[in-house]
């Protein structure tokens, strides 16, 4: 047996191991999985670190799709039930309440005053109090799939509309939406840095336009045959947009300079993967074939399983101590420590 073909029995032994604890276990409010090790591998000189141990924090939820992280407390939606709010731990959770008719929360955002809960299937962005119980509608009328916010403005990708939209924050609802860019085919998430908005097109690849106005740019283009969906940038005015590109099966994760300049493939034939989130030191991912979640450093290195046997994972958020995520398909809510 050759070095790569150990290491893959290594990977096939370990997932095993993996999943046999979580069936040993079943699903209860907190599951610890013990960390194993994988040894180190001359065949591609990516020795990989002890896995982490995942702790389920909330259970029985309906199809939780995205998470956030900030200070000691998270957010989640439920594509099929609304969004949550509780403790870091998954103590003192609360439901926030949504009109009649809202449904299928997909993005979730925050400032100091306000969480925005965009609603994609009911053609609605929502607003609530941050500490409050209910949300109420914002703008409607706006296809969104993700939301992100700065000082003065919520952004949004109007997905129906193949338009980027903007609402001032200090207006009341109704809001009557400005575009910021037309012409965009199936726009899907979005994200900011002090200057610039980025988006992703889900048949095209990666744009940005200057807040201030001015034309759209190509920052990346989708290779033939792939979607692009989530994407991340970093605060340096001349650092890095990641995103992620593929489909459901396999995927590539990617970043290059804000400009466009020095396009590189930080991690490929990745299965499934989801969607991102970044820290100071790394960007993290969700696999959701793969059943993983995984990281690289942003200062260059390997590809790194931070836990595995987590299926249906998906949304991502990570806090100044911890890593959090969610699970389609088991319906729970988890976290290790980073």
């Amino acid at each position: 047996m050759g070095s790569s073909e150990r290491h893959a029995e290594r990977r096939r032994l370990r997932w095993r191991r993996a999943v046999g604890a979580l069936a040993a276990l079943g699903v209860g409010s907190c599951i610890e999985l013990a960390p194993v090790a994988e040894e180190p591998d001359a065949s591609d000189g990516c020795p990989q670190p002890v896995l982490k141990a995942a702790a389920v924090i909330a259970t029985g939820q309906a199809q939780p799709f995205a998470v956030l992280a900030a200070g000691d407390e998270i957010w989640w939606s439920n594509e099929d039930g609304g969004a949550m709010r509780a403790a870091a731990d998954g103590n003192d959770v609360t439901s926030i309440g949504l009109p009649q008719g809202i449904s299928r929360i997909t993005g979730l955002r925050l400032d100091a005053d306000h969480l925005y809960l965009s609603a994609y299937y009911s053609g609605a962005i929502l607003r609530a109090p941050r500490s409050g119980s209910a949300a109420s509608v914002w703008v409607d009328g706006q296809y969104a799939i993700g939301l992100a916010l700065d000082a003065e403005h919520v952004y949004w990708p109007d997905d129906v509309a193949s338009a980027i939209r903007r609402g001032a924050k200090s207006a009341s609802a109704p809001v009557t939406p400005e575009t910021v860019a037309t012409g965009q085919a199936d726009p899907r998430f979005i994200t900011l840095d002090a200057t610039h908005v980025y988006w992703t097109t889900k048949v095209g690849g990666v744009r940005r336009k200057a807040k201030a106005g001015g034309e759209v740019e190509p920052v990346a283009e989708a290779p033939p045959g792939s979607e692009v969906w989530d994407l991340v940038v970093d605060d340096a005015p001349d650092g890095f947009v990641y995103w992620r590109d593929g489909n459901a099966v396999v995927g590539r994760v990617m970043r290059a300079r804000k400009s466009g300049a020095a396009l590189t493939v930080l991690a490929e034939l990745e299965p499934g993967p989801r969607l991102l989130a970044l820290d100071g030191a790394y960007l993290y991912w969700t696999g959701n074939t793969s059943q993983s979640v995984s990281r690289v450093p942003v200062a260059g290195g390997c590809k790194e399983l931070v836990v595995t046997a987590q299926p249906g994972a998906h949304g991502i958020a990570v806090n100044a101590t911890h890593l959090f995520w969610t699970s389609w398909t088991l319906g729970t809510i988890s976290r290790t420590v980073k």
